[in-house]
């Protein structure tokens, strides 16, 4: 059972619908990744409805990262004697994440921008396409999870944050993603550090060293309608996120629908697309092993995308 708070050093309380909304992403992620029918024209299609929006979709995200693939590094020293310098690197030490231009190595020392630091506290390394002509940035390690695989594993902790998992969007108003976000979850009655949903998602916003999942304005995907986004999974947040999906591409489509709000459009949006030729019901208790909380709906299917 999973604790959550607004602030790590704050009083938390018991969530039991919380791990059931993360262990809903993790089971989509691995339903999709052994399901020969979803295809380059087929996805996976799930609509939850909530009593409010809060959180839901960045629990959500929360379950899809923990299930992606984490793409375990090499020897970071030698990694960084295969780079040319002036390479834009991401390096994890046991303190910071950085993002620098390389500058190369010097005995025990590794020089990232003006930068130098000692060779053995180099824990992870990885190469990064950065337009930014002189990109910098430095940000404090979290505090390795609890949740999921982690546990025990820092080395795993290094890699994920050094080499996030990639294709991952969240469709909806920036300003409150980024607030739920900032929750922190913990494991009911044990003694780790609690850890912030954040860590975790990893969002693109400007002025940080690591980022995996790209926040996304429904308004923003109506400026260019030619150009259609390609993502592993989208989760929608809200009614405004679920009537741009047309504009997306995914294997996998999270759709959260807000109850507390008097609009209609979302849920007619998704049975409509329900109804269409050709869909496949997918059911959530026996082919997920997922069911869903108390006061959330759910319905799954393959469509056509």
């Amino acid at each position: 059972m999973l604790s959550i708070s607004e602030n790590a050093e704050g009083q938390f309380h018991a969530a039991p619908w919380a791990a059931q909304l993360i262990d809903l992403g993790v089971r989509a992620s691995r339903f999709c990744a052994n399901d020969k029918r979803l295809t380059e024209t087929r996805q996976l299609y799930i609509a939850i409805t909530v009593p409010i929006r809060n959180l839901a979709a960045s629990l959500v995200a929360t379950g899809w990262m923990l299930e992606a693939s984490i793409k375990r590094s090499t020897d970071p020293i030698e990694q960084l004697q295969s780079l040319p310098t002036g390479t834009v690197v991401r390096m994890v030490t046991d303190t910071d994440i950085i993002l620098g231009v390389y500058r190369g190595l010097e005995e025990n020392r590794v020089h990232i921008g003006r930068k130098t630091y000692m060779t053995r506290v180099v824990r992870a390394v990885a190469r990064v396409n950065d337009s930014s002509e002189e990109p910098w940035q430095r940000d404090k390690l979290p505090p390795s999870t609890s949740l999921g695989i982690f546990a025990g594993k820092p080395q795993l902790w290094f890699d994920y944050v050094c080499r996030p998992p990639a294709g991952l969007a969240i469709v909806g108003a920036k300003s409150r993603i980024l607030e739920d976000l900032s929750t922190y979850v913990m494991i009911t009655g044990s003694a780790s550090v609690p850890t912030m949903l954040k860590d975790i998602v990893l969002p693109q916003t400007k002025h940080v060293a690591s980022w995996a999942t790209e926040l996304i304005a429904p308004s923003s995907l109506m400026d260019d309608i030619d150009d259609v986004p390609q993502f592993s999974a989208v989760i929608l947040d809200g009614a405004p996120a679920v009537k741009a999906v047309e504009l997306l591409d995914a294997q996998l489509v999270i759709a959260v629908i807000d109850r507390s709000i008097m609009d209609d459009t979302a849920a007619e949006e998704v049975v409509q697309r329900r109804n269409k030729p050709g869909n496949e019901l997918v059911c959530l208790a026996s082919d997920m092993s997922w069911h869903p909380p108390a006061g959330v709906e759910a319905l799954a299917f393959r469509t056509r995308r």
